[in-house]
């Protein structure tokens, strides 16, 4: 019973952190991660308000709407992880315009498959209404895919003297926890109605790796 209370604590607490992220990119970031990152915590802002609308509605009607916005999370965090990297690396060899031609890339990618997937929705007397992809697979795949590479190059960056210790153990711990979430969905085993751990995880990251910035 517990994780029906921690559901909706979790996704209110993941606003907070996402407003956040917002003030410390307005006060930090230059213009190029400053755009990009606004541009992605408000595509997360969008997954948030649609899992609240999708807890407290009380009819089925237009609800469909929501789903490219409810599963934005495939999308904006990878892209949020792209950047907190970036960030933490300080590496002037690597461009952030090579996260504007990847995320250009999972956008395309990410908007022709949503539009793909058929998805159903079904209700909870304890949550609310649930969205389900039929076919959810691919979007797994992806995840555990994308976040084994971030936590294959975290690991490669720990004996890198000058990189952020504490930064680089935040990415380690945030796509590990992605990986472990959708295992456990595989596995049919949630602990909170939706894969929201891991995003809160990524958010954390991110604005560590915002405040590293100030200096």
């Amino acid at each position: 019973m517990i994780n029906i209370y921690m559901y909706p604590f979790f996704v209110l607490f993941s606003f907070f952190f996402i407003y956040i992220g917002v003030i410390r990119v307005m006060e930090f970031a230059g213009v190029k991660i400053k755009i990009f990152s606004i541009l992605i915590f408000f595509l997360l802002i969008g997954r948030y308000i649609s899992l609240i609308i999708l807890m407290t509605s009380k009819n089925i009607i237009f609800l469909y709407i929501l789903k490219p916005f409810f599963y934005i999370n495939y999308l904006s965090i990878p892209i949020l992880s792209m950047i907190t990297i970036y960030i933490l690396m300080r590496n002037e060899k690597f461009q952030f315009k090579n996260i504007i031609v990847t995320s250009l890339i999972f956008t395309l990618v990410y908007f022709i498959m949503i539009n793909r997937v058929p998805s159903y929705i079904e209700f909870s007397n304890y949550y609310g209404y649930k969205m389900y992809l039929e076919n959810p697979e691919c979007f797994y795949l992806f995840k555990v895919f994308i976040n084994t590479l971030f936590l294959i190059f975290a690991i490669s960056l720990l004996n890198k003297n000058y990189l952020d210790k504490n930064g680089i153990y935040l990415i380690m711990i945030a796509a590990s926890m992605a990986i472990v979430e959708i295992v456990l969905t595989m596995l049919s085993i949630r602990i909170l109605q939706e894969n929201i751990a891991s995003d809160f995880c990524w958010i954390i990251a991110s604005i560590y790796a915002l405040n590293r910035l100030k200096k």
